[in-house]
């Protein structure tokens, strides 16, 4: 892209830029003034439908003291309804207001007299409306809380006044009831439109709807709590104009207002979208007008520039075939044509002075030229003699990097030979250790199981000598009671339930019962001991792994019940032949650093099964994870995240080396915050290993802790076992 063309975007651009800026503000300041202008129409609509409505109730309670003010009372007094119905009809002809009727209930809440006449309905008792209640507490008429009616399901309105003799005693009630709906009354306004879609609502504190152009909507209160929010806010008390979302989730620009003398609200609205239609037809006939200047700035750019840039495409013509100097330097022919052509351009007064800038940069340059050309020569010659040396320094440097090299050979088999040793001596530890571990479990187990077969024998004969004695003193109280007399046996049976001889007759066999108990658990502890860490078993056997991962999980269950569930999935396996103690040693780290990753409470599962000739077992927890700079060091000797004191980092490092030597490998699924899974793979015929499958090294949970004999049998002193 040339100057003509970016000069002419650019005009463009800033045409373009100047029209947006300025349509933006035409654009806030139209909405502005048409959404202050739609504000000034729903609030002016709000507030004459408030006063209409305002002087509607206040007419209907007028009215209903003037029907009141009529009424023969002393006909009320003494019962006689024919009076009242002929006055009542005199009335409504009057009123057509109450067009839903007018009706007279006695002291007691029961319906009197009405018009239009109902004779099913006289007599009833209506003392539970609350328009009733209301009258009657408040010894005057009042305005009733808008209902359906039963006879009609038409939504009314009932007025009322309070009926009283000259002595102030209460009489009854007069109900005058009108139509909610009526096009001649509050009807009307349901038909009413703010713009093509906007209409006028009306509802009360409680949330009912009262008036709605959806007459499925009258008398319910469908607006949820939150819902709208201007809604919430006039039923608090704050009414004026604002936008909001309704209960329909449409955006609206409303105006609410109380009405004088009730609890009633009226809502005025007008959807935003359509309120502000307008603004969308002004911002495309902005966005036309912009990109035609935009255009035509972009043409008028492209001309002038043009024009403007000719004599700088002459200089650029001249310049582009310049020719360079001879080798002997710059001759006269040369210093002559050249100004002869850049004459004419340094008497322009737009390009001159960049024409006498460029011949003299030339001039400087062609002689620039001709002195590195000299240079050059020079340059060449000592070329030539750095060669030499340079070649006496590329022997003396390959003898250097022979010599480096070897060190760094015998560098290498050092520390190769430090690390094997470092690993030999930590294996050693760990078999001399789980070797001392295993002779003395065997031992304690051994030396544990004598004195529990005591006391295993020794609670079973008890509780023969038990039954014995039992059925020794039934018989013994048999006797008792027939050579004794009445006073004696009520002594004897005093004694005895002092003494709760018949409570401990009870109770020792369930103690004998959990000692049983409390022992075979025991027995079945050693056993699981022994089980474990087999030191008979030097030399490989066949096992099946699932009795090794019960076993292993008796022995770490104290370890594990407090921090997860754990759920086996433990399918047909095969038996394998392997050192059963070292398994059983990997799936102890394994499940211990799986119940340390875990930080309050989760889930251990542990699955196994056999597919192509290999025996498979998946331990996965759901805790912390492992992140990816600590799985690749995790099967290091001596590596840990845990505190110092707190783990040797030589757990995993065994456990790799001991499924290494039984053929077999770990793999690793590991998601930081999720939880980890790892699948160890032991192959039934170690002969078919492929040695490939080594290389992809499983990480732990960071944990490499070695769990030791001796710290299980402490932690099984302090707490309760299996």
């Amino acid at each position: 892209m040339n100057l003509r063309h970016k000069t002419s975007l650019l005009l463009g651009v800033v045409v373009s830029l100047a029209l947006t800026i300025s349509g933006f503000c035409m654009h806030f300041l139209y909405e502005k003034a048409l959404r202050a202008s739609v504000y000034s129409s729903v609030d002016m609509v709000a507030q004459s439908t408030a006063a209409t409505i305002a002087n509607y109730l206040e007419s209907g309670f007028r009215e209903a003291r003037a029907i009141a003010v009529t009424l023969p009372l002393d006909a009320l007094k003494n019962n006689h309804p024919a009076a009242l119905e002929r006055q009542l009809r005199m009335m409504a002809e009057s009123f057509p207001n109450f067009r839903n009727g007018l009706f007279i209930l006695n002291a007691q809440g029961d319906l009197l007299v009405d018009w239009p006449p109902h004779p099913e309905k006289r007599g009833r008792n209506f003392a539970f409306r609350p328009y009733f209640k209301r009258t009657r507490d408040a010894r005057h008429g009042i305005i009733g809380e808008p209902y359906r009616s039963a006879r009609t399901g038409q939504p009314v309105l009932t007025f009322t006044a309070y009926l009283q003799d000259r002595q102030g005693n209460f009489l009854g009630v007069l109900g005058c009831s009108a139509q909610l709906l009526d096009p001649a009354g509050l009807g009307a306004l349901r038909q009413k439109r703010l713009g093509q879609s906007g209409y006028i609502y009306v509802f009360d504190i409680s949330r009912k709807i009262i008036l709605h152009p959806d007459e499925k909507r009258i008398l319910v209160s469908d607006v949820p709590l939150g819902a709208n929010p201007m809604f919430d806010r006039a039923i608090e008390g704050v009414d004026g104009v604002g936008e909001t979302v309704n209960s329909r989730g449409i955006s609206m620009l409303l105006a609410l207002r109380r009405v004088a003398g009730s609890t009633w609200i009226v809502g005025a609205q007008e959807p935003r979208d359509e309120a502000l239609s307008h603004i969308n037809r002004v911002e495309f006939r902005i966005a036309l007008a912009g990109l035609a200047c935009a255009l035509l700035a972009a043409i008028i750019g492209w001309i002038a520039v043009g024009r403007l840039m000719r004599p700088l495409r002459d200089l650029e013509n001249i310049v582009e075939h310049l020719q360079l100097p001879a080798e002997d330097g710059v001759d006269d022919d040369v210093k002559g044509r050249t100004p002869g052509r850049l004459l004419p351009l340094q008497k322009n007064p737009d390009i001159g002075g960049l024409a006498r800038v460029i011949y003299a940069l030339y001039m400087e340059l062609s002689e620039a030229l001709v002195d590195s050309r000299k240079a050059n020569s020079e340059l060449q010659s000592a070329q030539s003699d750095l060669a030499q040396a340079l070649d006496a320094s590329w022997q003396l440097t390959e003898q250097l990097e022979s010599n480096h090299r070897i060190l760094s050979e015998q560098a290498a088999a050092l520390e190769e030979a430090n690390r094997q040793l470092k690993d030999t001596q930590s294996q050693m530890l760990q078999q001399e250790k789980m070797a001392s571990i295993g002779q003395l479990a065997a031992g304690v187990a051994h030396e544990i199981n004598n004195p529990m077969g005591f006391v295993t024998s020794n609670l079973n004969t008890l509780g023969k000598y038990l039954a014995k004695l039992r059925a020794a003193d039934k018989e013994q109280a048999a006797l008792l009671a027939d050579l004794m007399d009445e006073e004696q046996a009520e002594a004897y049976l005093r004694q005895r339930r002092k003494s709760k001889v018949d409570m401990v007759f009870e109770d020792i066999p369930e103690l004998l019962d959990e000692s049983l108990d409390g022992a075979k658990r025991v027995r079945d502890i050693v056993q699981n001991l022994k089980t474990f860490s087999r030191v008979d078993q030097a030399e490989e056997t066949e096992v099946n792994i699932n009795d090794c991962l019960d076993s292993t999980l008796k022995i770490v269950w104290n370890e594990l019940k407090y921090k997860a569930e754990v759920k086996k999935d433990f399918g047909e396996l095969p038996s394998l032949k392997c050192h059963p103690q070292q398994l059983n040693q990997v799936f102890m780290n394994i499940l211990v650093n799986a119940a340390h990753a875990i930080e309050e409470r989760g889930e251990i599962r542990i699955r196994t099964w056999c597919e192509r000739q290999q025996v498979k077992v998946a331990i996965t927890d759901n805790g912390c994870g492992i992140p990816d700079e600590v799985r690749e060091r995790i099967f290091e000797p001596f590596f840990t995240t845990k505190e110092v004191g707190k783990g040797t980092g030589l757990g995993m490092s065994i456990a790799y080396e001991i499924i290494q030597k039984h053929g077999g490998r770990i793999e690793i699924d590991s998601r930081v915050g999720e939880g980890t899974t790892f699948t160890i793979i032991l192959p039934l015929d170690k002969t078919a290993v492929d040695d490939s499958a080594t290389d992809d090294q499983p990480a732990d949970h960071g944990q490499g802790e070695v769990r030791t004999w001796e710290k299980l049998l402490e932690e099984s002193r302090t707490q309760e076992t299996g």
